[in-house]
């Protein structure tokens, strides 16, 4: 049912679980699956130095986020936002299709923690205004 670099993306996951000096968090939940990716970012100089995922999702999904992880690690921010659903599955792999929407998931957690982070800048700014 899987491909071999699936399963193996799975059993030796990567880049998972919560990231406790997250400069951004981003959560999306896909609400036809209720299927939940948490990414955690280390943002420095608008580059991301470090990236982890946490889901509640199955084999492909936590196959695809441990690769999506790995992908945007030392990316500026800029190009990590040009990476699409297609481009973490030509990464993975063969997957059966009904789990391709996997791969858009993650980026939109990714469109959310940089929503996140700007939000964070943002307020660190009026609050340096205001010293």
């Amino acid at each position: 049912m899987y491909s071999e670099k699936v399963i193996n993306l799975f059993a030796n996951a990567e880049n998972v679980g919560i990231l406790g000096s997250a400069s951004a968090v981003g959560v999306y939940t896909n609400e036809k699956t209720n299927e939940v990716f948490k990414l955690y970012l280390k943002i420095e100089n608008d580059k991301i130095i470090d990236a982890s995922l946490k889901a509640y999702t199955g084999v492909v999904g936590v196959a695809i986020m441990s690769t999506f992880a790995e992908m945007l690690k030392d990316m500026t921010l800029e190009n990590a936002g040009n990476i699409t659903g297609r481009d973490i599955l030509k990464e993975v792999g063969k997957i059966d299709k009904k789990f391709e929407y996997l791969a858009n998931d993650v980026v939109e957690s990714y469109k959310l923690a940089i929503e996140d982070y700007q939000e964070k800048l943002e307020k660190s700014a009026k609050k340096a205004k205001q010293k």
